[in-house]
């Protein structure tokens, strides 16, 4: 969850005008995913500030992903094959 903030904004040129910077409200996000063996939600906790939490959310994310990806290649490897 994010809130517009319109405090201590870049300054404005003469292309771009600024109205609010999107600020990270979160202090927990919480990921659930149907890919077996990571079936539990993971919960990410806030312990500082908003980047550390979002980029241990973006790890786990893009481990996911990778995860995925593999299987899906493997499953699927004899029809990749025979596209290239």
């Amino acid at each position: 969850m994010t809130y517009l903030d319109n405090k201590n904004l870049p300054k404005s040129t003469p292309t771009i005008a600024w109205e609010g910077q999107h600020v990270l409200a979160s202090i927990t996000v919480s990921v659930a995913s149907n890919i077996t063996g990571y079936t539990e939600p993971k919960t990410f906790v806030r312990d500082g500030d908003a980047f550390s939490l979002m980029s241990k959310m973006m790890d786990y994310l893009t481990q996911l992903s990778d995860v995925a990806y593999d299987r899906l290649a493997r499953r699927y490897d004899v029809v990749f094959r025979g596209l290239r």
